[in-house]
């Protein structure tokens, strides 16, 4: 009795820490996802909020429209990027530490 208390105590121990690590994995996906979302919502903000000046000031000079093309280039290239490292790391495949150094 004592042997398959001891056995029942150690499955439940491994039982708590297998959740626990899965409750761990699904908090920093939460996180990562809101991350993103926040990201990609303040980025296309930006990105809306330039193109709609450039188009309702028809009489821009060049400097100025070419200056508003370069940080809507920047934004979503900055976007992509993060977009690309996001998915990288939420993708199950790359849990593994060994995928750390081969990045």
């Amino acid at each position: 009795m004592l042997i398959g208390l001891v056995i029942a105590s150690i499955l439940f121990y491994l039982h708590r820490l297998r959740l626990q690590k899965l409750l761990h994995v699904e908090k920093v996906r939460s996180r990562l996802a809101r991350d993103l979302h926040d990201d990609m919502g303040s980025t296309l903000s930006t990105i809306n909020i330039l193109s709609n000046m450039a188009l309702q000031q028809q009489s821009l000079d060049e400097a100025k429209s070419k200056a508003y093309m370069n940080t809507i280039s920047s934004s979503t290239s900055q976007m992509m990027e993060a977009m690309d490292d996001i998915v990288w790391s939420i993708n199950p495949i790359n849990d593994n530490i060994a995928k750390l150094w081969h990045v």
